[in-house]
């Protein structure tokens, strides 16, 4: 049971850290050719040098972590991120894991998915293949990353 347990938390920090490099990955590159509409939802504000306005990206997170104790973890970890900077405000939606898929489909076929979703790892070369994954290895630096994985999660999360 404790060998168990240790996995899923594994899993969990594996997961966490995913996010963590999609949202730190994103960062830089927001706000180049991006789409209007996303940054009229999210706003602007003036730049602290005064010159011009920055505008801010609004990114849609979509969890299946609704538990007692996991939420108030994601709550905190997206809270402290919206707070450590003014250019990305990231916007968490629960849905139930039975939900989030469907969900996510649906979203992807009308055009409007999120833009970043807590998804079943082993399901990413199914949905890369079916166009419901982006590609995000221009937002990876050149140095190799996958040395800070697993192998095993390495090898599930890259397709051709």
């Amino acid at each position: 049971m404790r060998e168990r347990r240790t996995t899923t938390w594994s899993r969990m920090g594996v997961l966490l850290v995913a996010a963590s490099l999609v949202l730190s990955a994103c960062g830089g590159r927001f706000g180049e050719g991006s789409d209007s509409s996303s940054t009229a939802e999210a706003g602007t504000r003036p730049n602290t040098a005064g010159s011009e306005a920055v505008e801010k990206v609004e990114l849609d997170f979509w969890t299946f972590w609704g538990s007692e104790t996991l939420r108030p973890i994601i709550e905190k970890i997206i809270e402290d991120f919206n707070q450590s900077q003014d250019r990305i405000v990231v916007k968490h939606t629960y849905l139930p894991w039975g939900d989030i898929l469907t969900k996510n489909l649906a979203a992807i076929a009308a055009g409007n998915p999120p833009d970043v979703i807590v998804n079943d790892i082993a399901t990413v070369a199914q949905r890369a293949e079916n166009k419901q994954a982006a590609d995000l290895s221009s937002y990876i630096e050149q140095e190799p990353v996958e040395d800070r994985f697993f192998p095993e999660l390495w090898r599930a999360v890259v397709h051709e």
